[in-house]
């Protein structure tokens, strides 16, 4: 099966509403809460969610005939004062399309985003237990940073582990300061 991979767009704001409710759902107890905030929302919070900005993106895998079945989000990490990092975040595809590549090509897109803004490297969060997101962003390099517990709402504490996944090869590969500086600049043109 073939996936269309882009950035979503305001126009999807209804498909990318559904999809990320649906997600939390998934999770159960644990984003209960988090769920009944986010349903509360009016459109014109999934129309911003849906429009790319510089500092942020929401993906969508698109089957050939254009249903939204995964989404994952990147953002620049405001928490990273000496070098440009990305995090990546809301991970999810629709259970009968997982497995057979729906979100592989969303993670090196991802990727392509963070390098175009001349990340250093990207963040990533994984629950606990997740085998599937773990064992893909091991096969991209990633190295464990720490792990965090974390209770949303009223729902259970979680365990979460993250992780570096670098964007060049080794540290010959990573930008000069000018070439980030050059990068940066084109990206913003």
């Amino acid at each position: 099966m073939k996936f269309l991979i882009r950035p979503l767009r305001p126009d999807d704001a209804q498909a990318f509403r559904e999809i990320w409710l649906e997600s939390l759902c998934y999770y159960g107890e644990m984003l209960a809460d988090f769920h009944d905030q986010e349903s509360q929302k009016p459109s014109s919070h999934w129309v911003e969610q849906c429009t790319e900005t510089m500092t942020r993106c929401w993906f969508g895998s698109f089957t050939e005939a254009g249903q939204l079945v995964g989404i994952q989000g990147i953002r620049l990490w405001e928490d990273s004062p000496d070098v440009p990092v990305a995090l990546w975040w809301g991970n999810y595809a629709r259970e009968e399309y997982r497995g057979i590549g729906a979100m592989r090509k969303l993670y090196e897109t991802r990727l392509a985003w963070a390098r175009m803004r001349a990340c250093h490297h990207c963040v990533v969060y994984v629950l606990e237990g997740k085998k599937r997101p773990l064992q893909i962003i091991l096969k991209l390099g990633a190295e464990k940073l720490y792990t965090r517990t974390r209770r949303y709402g009223n729902g259970p504490e979680t365990v979460w582990h993250w992780y570096k996944v670098p964007l060049w090869m080794n540290d010959e590969d990573a930008s000069s300061e000018e070439d980030i500086t050059e990068r940066r600049h084109s990206v913003a043109a």
